[in-house]
């Protein structure tokens, strides 16, 4: 049976670094660690461990499990419309499910059972074309592309991508490996080498460029990234395995990422786990969220000061409704910016 909870009330969380930003949680939340979430104008899509998924629509939380994906991971979750939404697990085998009808029924649309494979983001720019984006396998970058809303994907050949570096591969931390601006799409890499790859014909063809964040061993690098436009965007991320150390961790480019500057050095935040902007009207104000607590940048990231101090692993925000939604271990939250 459909797990089905009608969610009444929100409750308050009690820590808070300012009055006006004021976690609210959802209770009732599945038992899982939750890394995939976004949102549409009506409907909030989260999704998880153990083949886990769900929503939460006019109040209401609906949540269930795919038994083809169970013990499987899904990192990456993109919306075509309310209803319409596609899953991606991480690792092998790796199971590409699609929804038409709020998950009554889930297809499986891709499947690659290479025991290397890695999926660690994936997105879309309209309802027809998006972008999935893997680890390398047999020394190449694994990218997928659909022109058909996600009912069927091809592989970028291998000759029309950057070679990897060695130690080069992702994280599947927020599912924002990538972001796209019109025809511009980049994709940033982690590892003992971090790089932006850049393509701005949709993934026809790609540039790779160097970026001076923190890397050189397996668990340091851009784990996130979003772009504000084609020019504007912000990488983070820093050492996993030293989570507190904010040194060289925050870059910022002004020109599409082909040059990057570093921000905040030694500031707060450390490791971080997912950044976004807050919307084109607000184009100074960043959020951010990581293991050490949830952050608001209003100078384009050049200082940050601290919302809550509770852990998080992912975040979207809600132009309309002027909410971020926050998604981490067994639990889902907002609150009202």
């Amino acid at each position: 049976m459909r797990n089905i909870y009608l969610v009444l009330f929100l409750f308050l969380f009690a820590c808070k670094a300012e009055e006006k930003y004021t976690l609210q949680h959802i209770p009732f939340i599945p038992k899982v660690g939750i890394r995939a979430l976004e949102i549409s104008e009506t409907t909030t899509w989260f999704a998880g461990q153990n083949g886990t998924w769900g929503y939460i629509q006019k109040d209401k939380l609906y949540f269930d499990s795919i038994p083809e994906a169970k013990g499987m991971d899904f990192r990456s979750i993109s919306i075509l419309n309310d209803s319409t939404t596609l899953l991606l697990t991480a690792g092998s085998p790796a199971l590409l499910f699609k929804t038409s009808n709020f998950g009554k029924t889930w297809q499986i649309v891709y499947e690659n059972n290479h025991p290397d494979v890695f999926f660690n983001s994936m997105t879309f720019w309209d309802a027809n074309k998006g972008i999935a984006f893997g680890d390398p396998m047999e020394g190449c970058f694994n990218i997928l592309i659909t022109k058909d809303g996600g009912k069927t994907w091809t592989k970028i050949p291998c000759t029309n991508l950057p070679v990897p570096e060695p130690g080069e591969a992702a994280f599947a931390a927020s599912n924002t490996c990538i972001s796209v601006a019109k025809d511009r799409i980049t994709i940033v890499t982690g590892g003992v080498k971090s790089r932006v790859l850049v393509s701005e014909d949709k993934g026809n063809s790609w540039k790779a460029f160097e970026m001076p964040i923190l890397q050189g061993s397996s668990m340091t690098g851009a784990f996130t990234h979003h772009f504000l436009d084609e020019k504007i965007g912000i990488a983070m991320g820093g050492n996993f395995e030293d989570k507190s150390s904010n040194q060289n961790n925050k870059v910022l480019t002004l020109d599409g990422g082909e040059n990057w500057q570093i921000i905040a050095a030694g500031q707060i935040p450390g490791y971080t786990s997912c950044v976004q902007f807050a919307s084109k009207q607000k184009i100074q104000t960043i959020f951010s969220c990581g293991d050490d607590g949830v952050y608001i940048s209003k100078n384009l990231g050049q200082n940050w000061d601290l919302i809550s101090t509770e852990s998080f692993n992912t975040l979207r925000v809600d132009v309309k409704n002027r909410r971020v939604w926050l998604a981490g271990n067994q639990k889902l939250a907002y609150f009202v910016f």
